[in-house]
């Protein structure tokens, strides 16, 4: 609304407990908190009492676990006390299936890369498997909260045999998203609640 104040606040940093599930205490518990001291500092400053979530990624599901009291317990936040949740590539439905054989496939070619391979054996990667029963286990947001759901799209059209007549330029090879999370699991939590009007 014109006239209201926009106060941004550090982001909320899990980062030391990255590898682990959004269960965990310094991820969606921790988060559940922050967001209702956040929205009493702004009731109690005049504000409408009310936060505004930006999220990627996993962060997606933390927001998930932060305002439900069956994730983050005692700490869960009241979804009332948020005004908009902007999720980008949150594996919502799971992340996609095969990328970790196609990543250790093609690891060795990229400096770092057993490093980063190594966190796809992590309790947060796993659980971020489209048939985990801990990624089941936790609710969408709920349909009255307002929820802008923004999905990466890589589109991949093929062009082999160079227009002669085995050609077969612009096959699609289907949904990959942003390579690790497919559109339709990004956009799930959109298509669940209420959209944001704009």
């Amino acid at each position: 609304a014109l006239g209201s104040t926009v106060t941004v606040v550090p982001p909320f940093d899990y980062s030391s407990v990255n590898t682990n599930w959004v269960t965990t205490q310094g991820i969606g518990p921790d988060l559940g908190a922050r967001i209702s001291c956040l929205a009493t500092a702004s009731r109690q400053q005049g504000g409408p009492g009310k936060v505004i979530i930006v999220a990627h990624s996993m962060g997606g599901l933390a927001v998930r676990c932060a305002i439900d009291p069956g994730c983050a317990g005692a700490t869960a936040a009241n979804p009332g006390q948020v005004a908009l949740v902007v999720t980008m590539d949150t594996p919502n439905l799971g992340a996609t299936p095969g990328l970790v054989p196609l990543g250790r496939a093609l690891c060795p070619l990229v400096p770092g890369c057993p490093s980063f391979l190594a966190k796809a054996n992590t309790p947060a990667a796993l659980a971020m498997d489209p048939g985990s029963q801990a990624l089941a286990q936790l609710p969408l947001l709920p349909v009255s909260m307002p929820v802008d759901a923004i999905a990466g799209k890589i589109t991949l059209t093929t062009s082999l045999f160079g227009g002669g007549p085995f050609d077969i330029t612009g096959s699609d090879v289907g949904d990959i998203g942003d390579i690790a999370v497919p559109v339709a699991s990004a956009l799930a939590d959109g298509q669940a609640g209420s959209l944001h009007a704009g």
